[in-house]
């Protein structure tokens, strides 16, 4: 790839730090800043990775500045078992599978942030199109194996938690800007810090700002832009008690995101690629996506005793996104009815030639070029609660949790599709669509989920056993697309429901001081979309054995891992 067009951030840059909150690890009687999610993750710092029998990796804040990346699928090329597939080339849309879980959008996986689900409808609609912006993160869990299962619906690959930046308990701030090629210009900044207000409370905030733009990389044949514009905000506001009986914390997070991106589905020909691949045709010049989020969390955590302790957290997460996009070209100008798809033109170039060099700029009859207004909100709320309790019985050391979550989410779906006709490298509309025409629908889901896991030690084994149970409905609501206002009502609605329960086992013998053995089995799950009445439920039984070495500073792990499938659920792009 020639230098010029590298994408990648350069030397240029400017760096300000003001406080170095959590560059290493965290020391012996040092706080751990993510103490207030420690119930309900799975490690919350890399030491803890060592304790958790199955695969676990933990990136520090550390680990993500040596980085320096936004791109959260360059971020997991440093963790095993992540399959990784680029897309736009920035990771605004990643595609990340876990053990092959399948990486279409991220719908595979379980995606986290604070230990809130953060796709945009988990159950309803889970294809991650809206992402949270990496590069503000201060630490990222990736698991896989048994230890996933306290994640869900899918358990399958696995989870990714990203951990936000946390309230500081002294007051500082941090101040980051970079400038590269294309006209990159990324800057990260956040201050805030906590109080004394008496009765051993203290007040804490942050407030924390990231923008990102380009020009991009891609060159339209009309010269136009093919980059994108990102802004994300993060309010933290919280209340602190760490003495005294019955310490407890209680935080208030708001989050918001709006990103433009001048993003196309349109590819190149085979011979076009190998001549310039990072041209774009003139059809596109005015596919741009556009989306915002909203999202609140209430969190709660009361150590009732130093062994048991109680964290809460309540979410609601908003999300709506437009892509508008070309969906296809009739070169005879009837529109939207007679419009041929674009991998079909880019796939066979000679038969399709008339409709190819509408692609590539030729001046076209009105209606030849057709977009689709790729128009969908969503929603997702829900309140859990996880218990943590270590005790002895038996004769043995119990670690014991128990979690529950009620959970609801939605996709509205409202698309139409617009003509243009194509001149002199620009498009002019020639035909409007009517509002919610091409697709108007909804699909909801609403799940209750409950989770109990009992970590026993003796001596040098420790054996954790859990289950998950998911309780759930999907609903499917369509709408004729003559009914903008859906006054008339549904004229078709399909419902699929399941309960599943979710075991796993795990094992973890320290051998010596310098080697630990492995093994666990567990039960992969992952639900059907909400159209599919008849679909059966994903169903695997997930085998995972290795060992750990660590000494004088080396440290070494390998897995091995085996997903036996009964029932495999797929995506028919055809």
């Amino acid at each position: 790839m020639p230098f010029s067009r590298l994408s990648v951030l350069l030397a240029s840059s400017a760096l300000v730090s003001l406080s170095a909150y959590a560059d290493t690890a965290t020391e012996p009687g040092e706080q751990n800043p993510y103490t207030l999610l420690s119930t309900i993750v799975v490690t919350g710092s890399s030491e803890a990775v060592d304790e958790v029998a199955g695969s676990v990796s933990f990136l520090t804040d550390a680990d993500l500045s040596a980085q320096a990346q936004s791109d959260i699928q360059r971020v997991l090329r440093v963790v095993p078992g992540v399959n990784i597939q680029e897309e736009d080339g920035y990771g605004l849309r990643p595609n990340i599978g876990l053990r092959g879980s399948g990486s279409d959008r991220s719908s595979r996986i379980v995606l986290m942030e604070d230990g809130v689900p953060i796709s945009p409808a988990p159950y309803a609609s889970p294809s991650a199109y809206y992402f949270p912006t990496t590069a503000r993160m201060s630490a990222v869990e990736v698991t896989k194996g048994p230890a996933a299962i306290l994640y869900g619906p899918r358990t399958t690959g696995g989870a990714l938690n990203l951990f936000s930046t946390p309230v500081p308990t002294e007051m500082s701030g941090f101040a980051q800007a970079f400038f590269g090629t294309n006209d990159r210009q990324r800057v990260h900044a956040w201050t805030g810090g906590r109080a004394d207000v008496g009765a051993g409370w203290q007040l804490g905030g942050l407030v924390e700002v990231f923008t990102d733009e380009t020009d991009g990389f891609k060159e339209l044949d009309n010269g136009g832009p093919t980059g994108f514009d990102a802004d994300d905000l993060m309010l933290k506001l919280g209340a602190y008690k760490s003495d005294g009986p019955m310490p407890q914390s209680v935080e208030l997070k708001y989050q918001t995101r709006e990103e433009t991106s001048n993003e196309t589905y349109l590819g190149l020909t085979l011979q076009d690629f190998q001549a310039d691949p990072y041209r774009r045709y003139d059809a596109s010049a005015d596919d741009t996506f556009r989306g915002e989020n909203e999202l609140f969390q209430l969190t709660h955590k009361i150590e009732f005793s130093p062994t048991l302790n109680l964290t809460t957290i309540a979410y609601h997460h908003d999300f709506a996104r437009n892509w508008y996009k070309l969906q296809g070209i009739s070169a005879d100008g009837s529109g939207a009815s007679g419009d041929t798809g674009i991998s079909s033109i880019l796939a066979d170039p000679v038969t399709y030639a008339a409709e190819y060099s509408l692609a590539t700029g030729a001046t076209s009859l009105d209606n030849s070029i057709v977009y689709r207004a790729n128009r969908r909100a969503y929603y997702s709320e829900g309140l859990q609660t996880t218990l943590s309790w270590q005790t002895q019985f038996g004769g043995l050391d119990h670690d014991l949790t128990i979690g529950v979550r009620v959970h609801e989410d939605e996709e509205d779906r409202f698309q139409e599709e617009d003509a243009y006709r194509l001149e002199g490298g620009r498009l002019i509309l020639t035909a409007a669509g009517a509002a919610g025409s091409n697709a108007n629908r909804v699909s909801s889901g609403e799940a209750v989920a409950l989770f109990v896991q009992d970590r026993v030690t003796l001596d040098r084994l420790t054996v954790t056993a859990g289950a998950r149970f998911e309780d759930y409905e999907l609903t499917r609501e369509d709408f004729s697309t003559a009914d903008p206002t859906r006054a008339a009502g549904p004229t078709r609605i399909r419902t699929l429901d399941d309960q599943v329960v979710v075991p796993g086992l795990s094992a973890l013998y320290e051998l010596n001081d310098d080697l630990t053995l492995l093994a666990g089995v567990h039960r992969g799950f992952a639900i059907a979309s909400p159209g599919a009445t008849e679909a059966d439920a994903e169903e695997s039984v997930n085998w995972e054995a290795g060992g750990r070495f660590s000494k004088d500073g080396v440290d070494v792990e390998a897995i091995a891992f085996f997903n036996d499938y009964s029932n495999l659920l797929g995506t028919c792009t055809a």
